[in-house]
């Protein structure tokens, strides 16, 4: 058996409690599929590692898409637990009424002060109009099952609302949430945020050479898809404020395209600073920093995409083929397309089996407008 207890953003609705209950089974080789049949109707495809403390999730019911992961909670929380500073990032929409009319990806600060009061104090990246700063005071509460919530006004009086879900608070590792921020009518995100207390950041922090994701969205004015950018690459920092991001892109118009955006960066001793670098054109990106600078994520835009991206430091001195070997599981949220036009939202999840030597067999499904289909693919 399986329940799933959260706290759901939509268009219609913020702040909505959503219990889902069903079953579940796993095969030996850690990929399974849990049948949601209480709260709702849902089929999620799983795959589990890290001996079972982790998984990740994607699928879809007749509305929705989904994907995720999850992590193994502590055993008791309280309102105590989150205490300093916090490195928040986000992606989501923004909307009016009903209806999506535009995209939103955030990274900021959250505050707690162990008692109950919580500052939240984010840049919101829209692409359509210039980043917009949001402000927001409130108090916030956190439940022994280590779910909690705030709620939020700004000096306009706005109303905001904060839901997350702990997991983490060992002393020799960070805390992490999960965690959603929805401003009612305006914009939903969803992201993490990552304890930062104790940090103090300075251009140096950032040193070396960085694992890179980076992902961004473009809308129509009529509110539907217009194209996507997923890249992977590297991030080399100076430590002086200089930056280079360097790796391989897939487009709704090219697949496989090398890039090579350079540009500058700052990083203040709360670490939450900025990125500018050239795409295509101009990009201004929000920078948070977190793990005493071995991780960090970024949002932002350009004339074309909505940007978020993260990168972390802990690599490998240097990698060979023999570096993949074994059974990795893995998930993946994107778009299908015909042509250069986007037609819909697809997310995936499996299994790639490396052996070291420059073979993998790939095993996965894909969800797709309520349809899910397996696949298995083999290559070098």
């Amino acid at each position: 058996k399986v329940t799933l207890t959260m706290t759901s953003n939509t268009v219609q609705s913020v702040e909505t409690p959503l219990i889902w209950s069903g079953s579940y089974s796993m095969q030996t080789n850690c990929v399974g599929v849990a049948t949601i049949s209480t709260g709702g109707s849902a089929t999620l495809n799983l795959a589990v590692y890290n001996q079972g403390a982790n998984f990740l999730a994607t699928g879809d019911d007749a509305t929705y898409s989904y994907s995720g992961s999850g992590n193994a909670q502590p055993s008791g929380c309280s309102t105590g637990l989150l205490s300093g500073p916090y490195a928040f990032s986000g992606t989501g929409f923004g909307f009016s009424g009903n209806a999506v009319n535009g995209l939103g990806n955030a990274t900021g600060l959250l505050q707690f002060d162990g008692q109950g009061n919580l500052t939240v104090s984010i840049t919101l990246s829209s692409g359509a109009t210039a980043s917009n700063a949001v402000n927001a005071t409130g108090s916030y509460s956190v439940s022994s099952n280590c779910l909690g919530s705030a709620n939020l006004t700004d000096s306009k009086g706005n109303s905001y609302g904060l839901s997350f879900s702990v997991y983490s608070n060992n002393a020799t590792a960070s805390t992490d949430l999960f965690a959603t921020f929805a401003q009612p009518s305006k914009f939903i995100l969803t992201g993490a945020a990552h304890t930062v207390a104790g940090d103090t950041c300075s251009a140096s922090t950032l040193n070396g050479t960085y694992s890179l994701s980076l992902s961004g969205r473009a809308l129509s004015t009529g509110g539907s898809f217009a194209g996507s950018f997923q890249g992977t690459g590297t991030a080399t920092f100076d430590g002086q404020g200089t930056v280079t991001l360097t790796g391989t892109s897939n487009t709704n118009r090219g697949l496989g395209t090398q890039f090579t955006y350079s540009g500058t960066y700052s990083l203040p001793s709360n670490c939450s600073g900025s990125m500018t670098i050239t795409t295509a054109s101009p990009a201004t990106l929000n920078l948070v920093v977190w793990s005493t600078g071995k991780q960090f994520n970024v949002t932002g835009a350009d004339a074309t995409y909505v940007y978020s991206g993260s990168g972390g430091s802990v690599r490998p001195g240097s990698c060979v083929n023999a570096t993949l070997s074994g059974a990795y599981t893995y998930d993946a949220s994107g778009f299908t397309s015909s042509g250069t036009a986007q037609t819909g939202a697809a997310d995936e999840s499996g299994v790639l089996q490396f052996d070291g030597q420059g073979n993998v067999n790939a095993s996965y499904t894909v969800s797709s407008s309520g349809t899910q289909t397996t696949y298995s693919a083999t290559g070098t």
